[in-house]
């Protein structure tokens, strides 16, 4: 925050004193402001010899920086390496000059889309002595009277796709071409304005200086306006007008004498002409509510002027001023200095060396501390004297040490949170691990009676089952399933218990290969049933955990086999579809469905549909289900299946193979 807060503040002051520094050429400063005003002349190899201050603010280097080095460094690399830069010099020096557009760095780094014309300077031998790089575009123009004088047919597809429009008449002032730019500005379809008079686009108060303008170069020769550029006014098919820049030029063909008006609508050059005039009033009215305190002083150091604020910040009386004297105002500032010493060093430093800039704190005997920046006055590339700007920061130093002082300490509250949330996080893991063990155990022991349980109510029915009427073997029976139903529960529970603090090892894993592994581990489930299996190949490979992907897919599995009608045979369908960088599994069978207000419901532990004892499910494999694909930044859901059952659904990321 104390960075961006120095760099907004130095950014503000530094334009502060640039606006004062060049004060004589703040109308300069607006015009580099406005379209099409950058200018830099190369050599004939492309090196920087010149460049005027539009180009400054545009590219972001000063002239020392710049001057000398090759032009290609506004290029985008990949325009380098395609040798545009190389390309653009010989095609202007080839034709005279070339429309370039396309992408340029600043010197911070920082992209803008240029529109430049770069054209070829000779001397008066005709030898190449170098090239100027343009903003504004008038190749369009250019090219369009060349192709005039030199090819009807080339003019005519230029003018179709000229942005200026292009208007041709004869003699006696009838327009003969009309192109598509013409007609959007000034709103005419080229068959209805085709045999018109050219004045019907001008205003009535103009039109008898046109008339005689004609006459005129018709009787005596003189050219008067053609072969210019001028400023006129237009008037559009609906009655607006709007100002325009105009040139216009003859040429004779075996029909007679033709002229051809290109023009161009300015309203927006205008507009920020406009504007650039009431900047220039508002400049002044900007150096005197700045925050920095402004004084300027020539080559010798004698006060040339001063705002408001610089006698405000020193504290400096009226009356001093009023005398004029630099001796005086000087003692009046050093005495007021905790090191003055040092600030006449600075002083005499920078006199001694015109193009230097600077910039330091100064610091009272009253505690007050002032940023100090000092820059050469320049007047075009002439240094004329010094500006210094001055800025009462005491306040944000004495914010920047609070701030200073606080992040210390909550870099040291930090500290002790982390400390404490690792002892607490490992006590965690201690106790967690010592619950495990305590699980573990416990399943143990009541997995023991249960297989004792179980096992001697098997050789019960088999070794007694004469002494056995039907409800005795009926009672064994169940007692047997319950057991097994007990030990499957126990072994879900542990399985849930496990995903929750378990670390996946997520990797490529073919679903083919899972489907099929876990089709041979319930062979014989399958079987049992005379279960029908579908699988759609081929299937893509996700990024899974191995072990977890398999016991989604058994428990879905089971899922299916386990909630089926009664004598009904199931049928269970893997098949997969890509959803953008992910892959949907659907495991779809047709078993008892689940209601549509349930689905959310089915994947919490326990959470059953039916009466317990009608089917056999622990109720926790949907939730392990759920469980496991979360741990695998994966979903899980269920839908209806419209022929009966249900569809699940598993999504993972796919697997991009290297």
């Amino acid at each position: 925050m104390i960075k961006r807060y120095k760099e907004a503040d130095s950014k503000a002051r530094a334009g502060t004193a640039e606006a004062l520094r060049q004060g004589e050429e703040r109308f300069r400063l607006l015009m580099d402001e406005a379209k099409d005003s950058a200018i830099i002349i190369l050599d004939p190899e492309g090196h920087i010899i010149d460049w005027n201050a539009g180009a400054q603010r545009l590219k972001g280097y000063r002239a020392e920086e710049i001057l000398g080095e090759h032009f290609s460094r506004f290029y985008v690399p990949e325009n380098v390496e395609r040798g545009r830069p190389a390309w653009a010099l010989e095609r202007a020096a080839a034709t005279g000059r070339v429309d370039d557009e396309g992408w340029r760095v600043r010197k911070d780094g920082s992209r803008f889309w240029a529109d430049v014309v770069i054209t070829a300077l000779h001397d008066q031998s005709g030898k190449l002595i170098g090239f100027s790089k343009l903003v504004r575009d008038l190749t369009e123009r250019k090219l369009a009277e060349e192709a005039l004088l030199a090819d009807d047919e080339r003019l005519r597809a230029l003018a179709e796709t000229a942005s200026d429009a292009i208007i041709s008449k004869d003699v006696s002032g009838i327009i003969t071409q009309f192109n598509p730019a013409a007609e959007r500005i000034f709103g005419y379809a080229e068959a209805e304005i085709l045999g018109q008079p050219i004045t019907l686009l001008t205003p009535a108060r103009f039109r008898a200086a046109w008339a005689a303008d004609r006459q005129r170069f018709l009787t005596s020769g003189d050219i008067g306006s053609i072969g210019k550029t001028i400023e006129m006014t237009g008037l559009r098919k609906d009655g607006t007008e709007f100002p325009a820049e105009l040139s216009i030029s003859a040429w004779r063909s075996s029909a007679g004498t033709f002229f051809t008006c290109i023009l161009r609508d300015i309203t927006e050059r205008k507009r920020v002409e406009a504007q650039l005039q009431q900047t220039l009033s508002l400049l002044s009215a900007a150096l005197e509510s700045t925050a920095d305190g402004i004084l300027v002083v020539d080559l010798a150091g004698k006060v040339v002027s001063h705002t408001r604020k610089f006698a405000t910040l020193w504290r400096i009386p009226e009356g001093l001023l009023a005398t004029r004297d630099d001796s005086k105002l000087l003692n009046f500032v050093l005495d007021q200095l905790a090191d003055p010493e040092a600030f006449l060093r600075q002083v005499r430093e920078l006199m001694s060396h015109p193009e230097a800039e600077s910039q330091d704190e100064l610091r009272f005997k009253d505690g007050r501390i002032f940023e100090r920046n000092s820059q050469p006055h320049r007047v075009g590339d002439q240094i004329v004297g010094r500006v210094w700007s001055f800025r009462d920061v005491t306040a944000r130093k004495r914010t920047e040490e609070a701030l200073r002082l606080a992040k210390e300490q909550l870099d040291q509250y930090a500290h002790e949170l982390e400390n404490r949330v690792a002892e607490r996080t490992a006590s965690l893991k201690g106790t967690i691990r010592s619950l495990e063990g305590v699980l573990y155990h416990v399943a143990h022991d009541l997995r023991a009676p249960l297989r004792t349980l179980s096992g001697f109510t098997r050789l019960l029915t088999e070794t007694q089952a004469s002494r056995l009427d039907a409800e005795g073997r009926d009672f064994a029976e169940r007692i047997v399933a319950a057991a097994t139903h007990m030990d499957r529960l126990i072994l879900d529970l542990l399985a849930y218990g496990r995903l929750g603090h378990m670390r996946p090892a997520i990797c490529p894993v073919e679903l083919e290969w899972s489907i099929d592994s876990v089709l041979l581990q319930m062979a014989r489930q399958i079987a049992a049933k005379n279960t029908q299996v579908r699988v759609d190949r081929p299937l893509p490979a996700v990024r899974a955990d191995p072990a977890l992907l398999k016991l989604v897919l058994a428990n879905l599995l089971q899922n299916a086999l386990t909630y089926v009608a009664p004598r009904v045979v199931p049928r269970v369908r893997f098949r997969a579809e890509q959803r953008g960088t992910r892959v949907r599994l659907w495991v779809e069978d047709n078993g008892i469905g689940i209601d549509p207000a349930y689905r959310e419901r089915v994947f919490r532990v326990f959470e059953r549909l039916h009466a317990e004892g009608e089917y056999s499910g622990t109720g926790i494999g949907l939730a392990l289900v759920a469980t496991a694909m979360e741990r695998m930044d994966g979903g899980a859901g269920v839908e209806p299946n419209p022929s009966g059952g249900s569809r699940f659904w598993l999504e993972l990321e796919r697997a991009v193979h290297e």
